[in-house]
């Protein structure tokens, strides 16, 4: 009986860590789209800003704000 206990709190801790360290990588995924997101937007900021290159911006900030809600959402989750 108490071994089978032992062996379940095991099973929840190791659950627990990987859960953890999945989290942490999924915080540093997004980190680093947001980083890319931002570096590509100030790049098309400081080039000429035709058609195609306002509309690539505008879509880099939506991807940005978007990784930014996910991460947030990710956060208060925990």
């Amino acid at each position: 009986m108490i071994i089978g206990v032992v062996k379940k709190l095991k099973i929840i801790e190791i659950k627990g860590a990987a859960d953890f360290i999945m989290l942490k990588i999924s915080l540093l995924a997004f980190d680093l789209l947001s980083n890319l997101g931002e570096k590509l937007s100030n790049k098309l900021k400081s080039e000429e800003k035709n058609n195609d290159g306002q509309k690539a911006y505008e879509e880099i900030v939506v991807v940005s704000k978007l990784i930014n809600t996910l991460k947030l959402a990710i956060l208060t989750d925990q």
